[in-house]
C-alpha cells in the first residue's frame, strides 16, 4: 500500500511540475534534469517559488537566439531574491543559462510531439498553458493576518476590503495605470489599502 501511495503521488508531482512548466510529455528524465536542478537554484538562490515559475512561464526558446533578451530574462528572474548581495551574480546567471539550455532543448523535444498536435503556434499555446498554472498572485499569510485585522478592528470596512482582495483574478496580467492615477485596479486597490505593495 505505501508503495502504491508513493507511487501515485510521484505521478501527480511530476505531472504538476511538467503543467507548470508547461511540458505535456511524461519523460523519466524531468525530475533529473530539469525539475530537481530548478528548485535547487531557486532554493541556493532565494527565489520566490510562485514568482519564478510565472517568469518562466514566459520564456521561450527562441529566446537563446539573441543574447540581449537572455540576459534581460535572467536579471528579471534573478531580481526576485530578496538578498542579492549575498548572492555571485555571475554564477548565478551562468546556472540559469546552463538550466534554461536544458529546459529550451526539453520544450524543443515537444514541439511536433502529438501532445500539440493542431496547435498553430506552439510557444504561445506551451506559454499559456504555463501561465495558466502558474497565478500572477499568490494570497499571502502576511496579507491575510492583515485582512483579519482589519476586519477585527471595523467589520464593515474590514468585509468591503476582503470582497475586493478575494476579487483578484490571479491569472490573468494586470492592466497598470487603469483608473485614476496613483490607484490599482479593482481589488487590488484593497490590497494596496492592507500593504500588499510592502513586501
Amino acid at each position: 500500500m505505501e508503495r502504491i501511495i508513493e507511487e501515485t503521488c510521484s505521478v501527480e508531482y511530476g505531472a504538476l511540475m511538467r503543467k507548470r512548466l508547461g511540458l505535456r510529455q511524461q519523460k523519466k528524465t524531468d525530475q533529473r534534469e530539469i525539475v530537481q536542478p530548478l528548485l535547487d537554484m531557486m532554493e541556493t538562490q532565494r527565489l520566490d517559488f510562485h514568482g519564478t515559475f510565472r517568469r518562466i512561464a514566459f520564456f521561450r526558446p527562441g529566446m537563446r537566439d539573441n543574447s540581449e533578451k537572455m540576459e534581460t530574462f535572467v536579471k528579471g528572474i534573478l531580481s526576485g531574491t530578496p538578498d542579492p548581495d549575498r548572492m555571485d551574480y555571475r554564477e548565478a546567471a551562468n546556472e540559469w543559462l546552463d538550466w534554461l539550455d536544458q529546459y529550451s532543448a526539453r520544450i524543443e523535444s515537444e514541439r511536433q510531439g502529438k501532445e500539440w498536435a493542431g496547435v498553430a503556434d506552439f510557444d504561445s499555446a506551451r506559454q499559456d498553458a504555463a501561465t495558466s498554472a502558474n497565478p500572477r498572485f499568490v494570497l499571502r499569510q502576511w496579507v491575510l493576518e492583515e485582512l483579519i485585522k482589519k476586519v477585527e478592528g471595523d467589520r464593515d470596512s474590514g468585509k468591503r476590503i476582503m470582497a475586493k482582495v478575494m476579487q483578484v483574478n490571479s491569472f490573468h496580467q494586470l492592466v497598470v495605470g487603469s483608473g485614476s492615477p496613483g490607484r490599482y485596479p479593482d481589488g487590488l486597490q484593497a490590497f494596496r489599502a492592507v500593504g500588499g505593495g510592502r513586501r
